[in-house]
């Protein structure tokens, strides 16, 4: 899955695009006047700057190029991906049967 986050110590409006698995961004999105400028760090042939109107549509043109790409353009592994990479094995005596929220019928005696 593809996220965009902003940092908000820094002075221009930047969005940064990286796959949920990864943990350095794949480009940026950042407001250049009244306008949006989209700049690649890997895998596109031309990383640019872009310009572009409007944040929707910038930010439509990247997941639709991200998307399908998302596997090889990750970049280093973020170590929480690894870590759910590889689930354990929960004994067999762990397993909950019921509801937690549903209580058990007290006989009426």
């Amino acid at each position: 899955m593809i996220v965009f986050e902003r940092n908000l110590w820094e002075p221009v409006e930047r969005y940064y695009f990286r796959s949920t698995r990864g943990l350095t961004p794949i480009c940026e999105l950042a407001r250049q006047g009244d306008s949006w400028e989209v700049l690649f760090y890997r895998g596109a042939t031309r990383p640019g700057p872009h310009p572009y109107d409007s944040f929707d549509h910038a930010k439509a043109h990247i997941m639709r190029f991200l998307a399908p790409r998302e596997d090889e353009l990750r970049g280093p592994e973020a170590v929480w991906a690894a870590a759910n990479a590889n689930p354990t094995a929960t004994p067999a005596g762990n397993l909950q049967t019921r509801h937690p929220r549903r209580a058990r019928r007290r006989s009426s005696l």
